[in-house]
């Protein structure tokens, strides 16, 4: 009889999984569209790390999505003195044009797409003293802490399948001040599978610094 009701709880609870399962592929998701552009150095055992902004795509949910910049994390190389994983909107001012940076909230309407072609930078360490040697042989992914009021957000990597990119140690020779580089920094040869990495951002809201409750 034990074996019996251990079996019919294994089952309910697997029925509850895809029940669940279910409920969460019908959930309609706003989709923000990246690109890994490449980094250079900023100083001994640390890169900046760039990285573009494509298409927040709010067309499927039924709520309004205010994109906050400030939200978007990076947890691979942080820094262990640094508070927090997230971006800083005065360090990618200080690499690119002000209008070439991810503005601090983005409000796109439900049933509706903006494309913004805007650049986002964040410093990381590394184990290789020359940064940007290190920095440009890994893949990064970046995630976002959604708000309750949000719809459920997927972080789309548009250049996946990419793992290097054109070692660029002098900042200045990162396209992205210059031009915009979707596209433009394909061309290290691409291997694996073509398919965008999706990481879906936890569905809970994570405490954040003040900086980024905005």
């Amino acid at each position: 009889m034990t074996s019996i009701h251990v079996n019919r709880s294994i089952s309910r609870l697997g029925l509850l999984l895809l029940v669940f399962l279910g409920a969460g592929c019908d959930q309609k998701v706003a989709t923000v569209n990246y690109s890994q552009v490449g980094a250079c150095d900023a100083g001994p055992h640390k890169a900046y790390v760039f990285f573009e902004i494509g298409e927040i795509n709010n067309v499927p949910p039924s709520q309004n999505f205010d994109f906050i910049a400030a939200r978007v994390s990076l947890d691979e190389g942080l820094d262990p003195r640094a508070p927090w994983p997230y971006y800083w909107r005065l360090s990618t001012e200080m690499m690119v044009s002000e209008d070439k940076t991810v503005p601090s909230h983005v409000l796109v309407p439900h049933g509706t797409a903006k494309s913004l072609q805007q650049f986002m930078v964040f410093q990381r360490v590394t184990g290789d003293p020359d940064g940007s040697k290190e920095a440009n042989q890994t893949a990064y992914l970046l995630g976002y802490v959604r708000r309750d009021e949000d719809p459920p957000v997927l972080m789309v990597k548009s250049n996946a399948a990419q793992t290097s990119w054109r070692d660029t140690n002098l900042c200045s020779d990162i396209t992205a001040p210059r031009q915009s580089c979707m596209g433009c920094h394909q061309g290290a040869p691409a291997t694996g599978n073509t398919m965008g990495a999706v990481q879906q951002a936890p569905a809970a809201t994570t405490p954040l610094a003040p900086a980024a409750a905005q």
